[in-house]
């Protein structure tokens, strides 16, 4: 080896910034769609948090409330009449 270059390599390393700034707003506008819908999604799960489902057990209960109630207000309009 002489010590002499038998040619060269060039490399351009000019970076194309031409369609960064529409991928960008896609990439923003992608995220507040994201954003938008982990919002309606945080909302659903609170509205299904909050929903209280009726067991049979609950069911019954209420059933034998309202018969109570029913025999009370009776019970109140039998007394008024006496009165």
């Amino acid at each position: 080896m002489s010590g002499r270059y038998d040619g060269s390599i060039r490399i351009n390393t000019e970076i194309d910034t031409s369609n960064v700034s529409s991928q960008v707003m896609r990439a923003t506008e992608s995220i507040r769609r994201l954003e938008n819908e982990a919002t309606r999604v945080r909302a659903r799960l609170h509205e299904l948090e909050t929903t209280q489902i009726p067991t049979d057990e609950y069911n019954e209960i209420s059933k034998k409330l309202g018969k109570a109630r029913n025999r009370l207000e009776q019970l109140i309009e039998r007394q008024q009449r006496m009165q």
